[in-house]
């Protein structure tokens, strides 16, 4: 048996706590202050206060007085700050996470680039850290397949089932043996700033899919503009694959299930919104034309 602590924080934090509930795999749990994060949308562990050891921080360096008197083999962090050990020393191994077949996609943006993107297959990769970000030796690595359908919240799951898989291993004493990363492979994902999420409808349907499904739950919506209205996109379906439909951004249809949108080659509906408001401000604007 190995001792094992959690340094977790968002949705994939939150789902791996869960999974590892189901399994009755228990471990010390530390986690940001919620005001600290960048989302704070998410990443709910109330709910395992009574089966975990949780211990709340508002420190963004480590600290050892959080877990003084604890002799931990193993640290592992999940939706974490990646160099928050850096510079320390530290009383036990650091693996980290990232949601990625590394060494490609290092970087706080896999998740939604990936999805831009159109991967069909990822994974989830858990690395000892080193001096480079997202670029120590492999310990662990699984595949995930991305299918037609699946959001970022779907892969996040699956991730979170398999990381859990991993902890209760690396928790009861298995061993994993060291993969060096090819960094001739290596490439890392610029995080996306708002203004970079607007949709662009002279793309292909498929390429509209794509980014507006990049975007979608946990992360906070792509968006468009309609008569001067900004109106945030969470989830679409393609429509027409291909074929010219009407000018590219031109509303073909607007029913219950959605808004029909003309792309550059095909069209997609969009179904999920920022706000009902959003839905029945292009719906009027329909009708009365």
């Amino acid at each position: 048996m190995s001792n094992v602590i959690l340094y977790v924080s968002g949705l994939m934090g939150e789902l791996t706590l869960k999974y590892l509930d189901e399994i009755e795999c228990y471990t010390d749990v530390v986690y940001l202050n919620k005001n600290l994060l960048r989302r704070k949308t998410y990443g709910d562990f109330s709910n395992y206060k009574n089966k975990f050891n949780i211990i709340e921080t508002d420190n963004q360096k480590f600290q050892l007085s959080e877990i003084e008197n604890k002799k931990y083999q193993y640290a592992v962090t999940i939706d974490w700050i990646k160099d928050y050990f850096v510079d320390t020393e530290k009383p036990f191994t650091v693996y980290h996470s990232q949601p990625s077949l590394l060494p490609l996609y290092r970087g706080y943006g896999a998740i939604s680039y990936q999805f831009l993107m159109g991967v069909k297959i990822s994974g989830i990769t858990v690395y000892e850290e080193n001096n480079i970000i997202d670029g120590g030796d492999i310990i662990f690595q699984e595949k995930v397949n991305i299918n037609y359908g699946d959001t970022p919240y779907n892969f996040i799951d699956k991730c979170s089932k398999i990381l859990s898989q991993f902890i209760y291993k690396l928790k009861n004493g298995a061993s994993f043996n060291k993969k060096p990363q090819d960094n001739n492979k290596a490439f890392y994902i610029a995080r996306t700033r708002n203004k970079q999420k607007i949709i662009d409808f002279n793309s292909s349907a498929v390429s509209v899919y794509n980014f507006i499904t990049a975007y979608a739950y946990p992360f906070n919506g792509s968006y468009f503009y309609y008569d001067g209205i900004k109106c945030k996109a969470h989830l679409s379906s393609i429509e027409k694959w291909q074929g010219n439909y009407g000018k590219a951004g031109e509303i073909i249809d607007v029913s219950d299930y959605g808004i029909e949108v003309a792309c550059g080659e095909g069209s997609i509906i969009i179904k999920e919104y920022s706000s009902v408001e959003d839905f029945n401000f292009i719906k009027e604007k329909i009708i009365n034309n």
